[in-house]
């Protein structure tokens, strides 16, 4: 990893920044982490990056619809909710990818955590996310519409197209971190500099708990605030 921040010192004028966000990676990192999901990612990546470094002009937030019964804190119509709220409160372009169910076969795990017998199941994956971010990010770069980038996520696949900006291009792209762990060692190794979200961070940079857009009222679904909200 090279961190042009501690080698050079800041630029005279921050640079145009385009934040790049894998959304669903977002959204169960900063619900795990955090346990809210009312989060403005536009907001929160205004406080985690310097000032003196960035003019954050756009972000880009890539994502699905959740699907019904999907577990783990799918709510479609709260997500409805919340994406309604981020282009209500802010420059957010969304660009949507899809859920796709096949069927598999998945060992089973047994109570001292080893793999069992495998069973046929029905999974359902997300499709098309990662593949449009790092494209946009790669495209964006030639067209010369930033002069760096920010990706937030924790996902390894999109380590090849920060890598083509920073060699091919020569842009810095940074990545923060929404996840618990570690950052990936492939997104560590190409990474211009390294980011992690603290709290106080995220709960500074929560939406507001009512908007109003052309549709109607915008209101924060149980659960997706903090826990004393109204």
């Amino acid at each position: 990893m090279h961190s042009e921040q501690r080698s050079t010192g800041p630029p005279a004028v921050p640079r145009r920044t385009t934040v790049f966000v894998d959304g669903l990676n977002f959204h169960y990192g900063v619900a795990r982490r955090f346990g809210v999901r009312w989060v403005s990612p536009l907001a929160l990546c205004r406080r985690v990056l310097s000032p003196r470094w960035h003019e954050v002009t756009e972000l880009r937030l890539y994502t699905s619809i959740f699907i019904e019964g999907d577990g783990e804190q799918a709510d479609p119509i709260g997500q409805q909710m919340h994406l309604r709220a981020l282009q209500r409160h802010g420059a957010v372009t969304i660009r949507f990818g899809h859920f796709k169910s096949r069927r598999e076969r998945l060992a089973l795990e047994l109570p001292d955590g080893s793999a069992g017998e495998r069973v046929p199941v029905l999974a359902l994956r997300e499709k098309g996310s990662d593949v449009n971010l790092a494209a946009d990010l790669v495209h964006l770069a030639h067209e010369g519409r930033f002069q760096s980038a920010v990706v937030v996520s924790n996902d390894s696949d999109l380590a090849g197209a920060i890598q083509i900006v920073r060699q091919d291009i020569g842009l810095p792209v940074g990545v923060i971190n929404p996840q618990s762990g570690r950052l990936v060692r492939e997104l560590a190794d190409v990474a211009s500099f390294v980011r992690t979200l603290r709290r106080q961070d995220v709960m500074a940079s929560l939406l507001p708990m009512r908007l109003h857009d052309a549709h109607g009222p915008i209101e924060c679904p149980v659960g997706w605030g903090p826990a004393t909200q109204p």
